[in-house]
């Protein structure tokens, strides 16, 4: 077993204190709010390096949450998956981000997977 470090270049600058990445799908199918973790470590980016800043990174239901002493400048992301099943990894996500730490689906989104083609035909992000 081995862990997938993923990184990605959004191509423009975000601000925001507040980060939480979202899990869609999981390799294996199963319910990535139900399952958990599924990534050892997330972090976002800027010009390729770990923005500093970072106050607390928690776990809700379904979501990791970064939490910065300020809203930050950021155009990138990254992820290093857990070394346990790969089936617990992420295929499908969301990075969203917002300044006020806000519950419910009303984020911006600012970064997804890449699509992903179901055994069924639908595209997902």
């Amino acid at each position: 077993i081995k862990e997938v470090t993923t990184m990605m270049a959004m191509g423009k600058v975000t601000d925001a204190a507040f980060v939480r990445f979202k899990p869609l799908m999981l390799r294996g199918g199963g319910d990535p709010d139900a399952i958990e973790p599924w990534v050892r470590e997330f972090g976002v980016l800027k010009d390729g390096c770990k923005v500093e800043g970072l106050v607390s990174e928690r776990e809700l239901p379904g979501i990791l949450l970064l939490r910065f002493s300020k809203e930050v400048d950021f155009d990138g992301y990254y992820f290093i998956t857990e070394l346990s099943d790969p089936d617990l990894d992420p295929i499908s996500f969301r990075i969203e981000a917002d300044g006020e730490d806000t519950t419910g689906d009303a984020w911006p989104r600012v970064g997804t997977s890449m699509p992903y083609l179901s055994m069924d035909g639908h595209v997902t992000f």
